[in-house]
């Protein structure tokens, strides 16, 4: 599901989807970090889903903008890194 919001959980159907599916983990990507991808990773933190930030699919980051989103629990990947990442959450859940 997509959301066509500067944030995706404000004001949008996806806020109420999400939990109604119990999805509990969130890959974000997007345009232009400052605003949108941004705004959704901090929205989607205070809701305490697990995130996920793929590096080079969201324009405009920067290194220190990443050690930032660590500091709130977000993981960080690159694309190739995803589906490991992936992985790696789902075997964690199983234990």
């Amino acid at each position: 599901m997509q959301a066509f919001a500067n944030r995706a959980l404000f004001d949008t159907s996806l806020g109420e989807h999400l939990p109604a599916e119990r999805v509990s983990t969130l890959v974000v990507t997007g345009c232009n970090y400052p605003n949108c991808p941004r705004a959704t990773i901090y929205d989607a933190s205070c809701r305490d889903y697990r995130l996920i930030g793929v590096r080079d699919a969201i324009s405009g980051i920067q290194a220190a903008d990443a050690l930032q989103l660590r500091g709130i629990g977000l993981t960080v990947v690159n694309s190739d890194e995803l589906v490991m990442e992936l992985q790696r959450l789902e075997a964690e859940a199983l234990l």
